[in-house]
């Protein structure tokens, strides 16, 4: 099939929300918003995906973050078009399986890729708030990492606590893995800030080495 003018391959992924499709001979993937099936809920959907085009395009001229390529608005509803990430996902890749020489040092360069493109998001003002090894891809190759999946992302607000910048949003529903989550997410007001993706970095961090 076509979707705003890209032949489309096969649809690679899913969610409630959006469909994943491989386009351009796979050198890319258009994910569509499936918002336009939600009725009164159209609208708050549309304005999420907006904001996860917004992230992507900014994160893109950084390293760590998946290549913006293009986004619009076509009869099927809002889409948005990235590289093809390369590699693996760290749950796929970091397994007991996979566990040989120089995985310890291969995981920690990892990691601290993966810290670095935390740090840039955060310096930028945005919060991932679904930090898990699903949503980081690893390739083997070159060592490099590319966390994506902004979906739920958002730009957050700086405050003074205790003589330090903080970086934080309040939210009205609890929104990410819940198994990722750092303890103060399940507290109302809801509250994520910066530390909330760091508590899920180390979250991810002992999955990986105590796999």
């Amino acid at each position: 099939g076509n979707i705003a003018g890209y032949e489309v391959q096969y649809q690679i992924a899913q969610t409630l929300v959006s469909k994943v499709y491989l386009v351009n001979q796979g050198r890319d993937a258009l994910k569509l918003s499936r918002a336009r099936n939600y009725g009164w809920e159209q609208e708050y959907l549309e304005k999420v995906f907006r904001n996860e085009i917004r992230i992507t395009k900014e994160l893109s001229q950084y390293p760590c973050f998946p290549d913006f390529v293009d986004s619009g608005e076509c009869e099927e509803g809002l889409f948005l078009v990235m590289g093809m990430l390369q590699g693996y996902e760290m749950t796929r890749y970091f397994t007991r399986e996979n566990k040989k020489d120089g995985f310890l040092k291969n995981t920690m360069t990892a990691l601290r890729n993966l810290a670095v493109a935390l740090d840039t998001i955060h310096l930028l003002g945005i919060l991932h708030k679904d930090v898990k090894r699903d949503n980081v891809y690893y390739n083997p190759e070159t060592y490099d990492i590319t966390l994506f999946d902004f979906s739920i992302s958002c730009y957050g607000e700086i405050d003074e606590i205790d003589g330090e910048s903080i970086l934080y949003v309040k939210e009205n529903s609890l929104r990410g893995t819940p198994k990722s989550m750092a303890p103060e997410q399940f507290k109302k007001p809801i509250i994520s800030t910066q530390q909330s993706d760091i508590f899920s970095f180390g979250v991810m961090a002992c999955y990986i080495l105590a796999e």
